[in-house]
């Protein structure tokens, strides 16, 4: 059970049933046992490598590298998936994506896998949701558990927050989870649009909106025109933006990281709103990612079409009430299916026959074995492509891949080729040299984890039909279009 210092927590709702939680087991008896709040802070498109939680300059995330002396720091953090749906599938359910199977719009999270939200309310919590990207809305399920959830046009800072949860009783358990997007359309972003940056680099905002806008179309169309067997591709035009957006990488950069310094800030009033409120010292709090961006590594860009560090790495970071842990950073590979068994640790609630693959680090923490785990096999992302196509990548990787972490080595098998690629991230932290042929032992046994693991998850998958981009609203659709999801003619 949780240790946190007594009369700082507030006790939960009386009157829940104990019995069973969503079916899944027994819960936490509600009458007796107090919980902190519980509030999850994720960035959309925000790289680890671009924060103070990795070895980079604090320079982008000021905030954060304050926040990190009181918290928990997974250094070698990995997202579920490479966009935004399937990975927040993967967070909010605890499960991969090969199990869920929510890896586009036309498929719902499993009535059968309980989400986060699901279980606290059932523990008593006032559930909470604000997102500013729509797949992480009701399309696919993913707001089932939150008694308000609310699509936001606006990125939610601490103004925000007051106003949302007013009318939460201070002397009950709040969850709230944001959704924010500042670095997944840098472009947009007010600081990159000042005139006083100056023309040249106004030009470049202009061009580059204009550039990925262009990219984003095509590998769409290259998709739909496979799919219909049109007999037609648009790999040359693809070929042709990927080397103009190269050439021009460290102006990317450059938009890139005044997005997630405008993260940092917002994350800041964030912090400072729950303070205000008298619930910080009682408060869980979670900041994470849901993938990363590419900016022209392995001549790819944006996101969705791979599994590389670019994409997958991202930051995670807990703060425990009372700053429990604080300072410790965890080199151990973890994957963000950890979020869920590691927070119902922490809680004290119990899991139930979820059969959550993910690791419960509190749980670690606490017994001070978290080193134990150094050279434990796991799989820690993976991919189901059905949105974009560039023949090149898709005759290397296919369309189905996933990522085994065992210490600093990691592997990809790529399901539909059968091929298997490794890299050390100590000595290679650019994946630039796949070691698969020099290493036969390591290849063999993260093949077959990879394999293994796969072949379980599908056989678990439940095929649920999704609500599809034709049940959003007017507003969500809109938003989708400008964060480059869909095209202005797409249904």
């Amino acid at each position: 059970m949780l240790s946190f210092a007594a009369g700082a927590l507030r006790p939960a709702a009386k009157g829940l049933l104990a019995i069973s939680l969503l079916g899944c087991g027994p819960s936490a008896p509600s009458s007796a046992d107090d919980f902190p709040d519980v509030v999850i802070v994720l960035v959309d498109t925000l790289r680890a490598d671009f924060t103070s939680l990795t070895d980079s300059p604090a320079e982008f995330t000021p905030f954060l590298g304050e926040l990190a002396a009181d918290s928990v720091v997974f250094e070698n953090a990995s997202s579920p998936g490479p966009w935004t749906l399937p990975s927040v599938a993967s967070i909010v359910s605890g499960q991969h994506l090969a199990a869920h199977g929510v890896f586009d719009d036309k498929r719902m999270l499993p009535a059968s896998m309980p989400t986060l939200a699901e279980r606290l309310l059932a523990s008593g919590f006032a559930t909470r949701s604000a997102y500013h990207n729509p797949f992480a809305g009701p399309m696919c399920a993913l707001d089932r558990g939150y008694e308000v959830s609310r699509h936001i046009r606006i990125q939610a800072g601490g103004d925000f927050v007051q106003e949302f949860i007013g009318d939460v009783p201070g002397n009950q358990a709040l969850y709230l989870y944001i959704h924010n997007s500042e670095p997944h359309g840098p472009e947009e972003l007010a600081a990159n649009l000042d005139p006083a940056l100056g023309g040249e680099q106004l030009e470049f905002v202009e061009w580059y909106t204009q550039a990925v806008r262009e990219y984003r179309d095509l590998t769409r169309r290259g998709y739909q025109a496979k799919n219909r067997a049109a007999g037609i591709d648009f790999d040359a035009e693809q070929e042709r933006l990927l080397a103009e957006l190269s050439q021009r990488q460290a102006e990317a950069d450059r938009i890139y990281a005044r997005s997630v310094s405008d993260s940092d800030a917002r994350i800041a009033t964030i912090v400072a709103e729950l303070k205000d409120r008298g619930r910080w010292d009682q408060t869980v709090f979670v900041v994470i990612a849901d993938h990363g961006e590419e900016l022209g590594e392995h001549g790819g860009w944006l996101h969705d079409q791979s599994l590389y560090q670019e994409l997958v790495h991202v930051p995670f970071l807990i703060r425990f009430p009372q700053d429990r842990f604080g300072g410790t950073r965890v080199a151990e590979a973890a994957s963000l299916v950890d979020l869920v068994p590691t927070l119902l640790g922490a809680l004290g609630i119990a899991a139930g026959q979820g059969d959550l693959p993910g690791v419960d680090w509190h749980e670690h923490l606490a017994a001070g074995t978290v080193g134990a785990l150094a050279d434990e096999p796991r799989v820690v992302s993976s991919r189901i492509n059905s949105r974009k196509r560039f023949a090149p990548w898709e005759q290397l990787r296919g369309d189905r891949n996933i990522a085994v972490r065992q210490g600093m080595w990691k592997g990809i098998w790529n399901v539909d080729r059968d091929t298997f690629e490794l890299y050390d991230l100590e000595s290679d932290p650019g994946e630039l040299d796949n070691l698969a042929q020099k290493r036969p032992r390591w290849r063999h046994t993260m093949k077959e984890l990879a394999k293994r693991e796969w072949a379980a998850m599908e056989a678990r998958r439940e095929h649920n039909q999704g609500g599809g981009f034709e049940s959003l609203d007017e507003a969500s659709h809109e938003s989708l279009i400008q964060l480059g999801y869909l095209g202005e003619d797409d249904g």
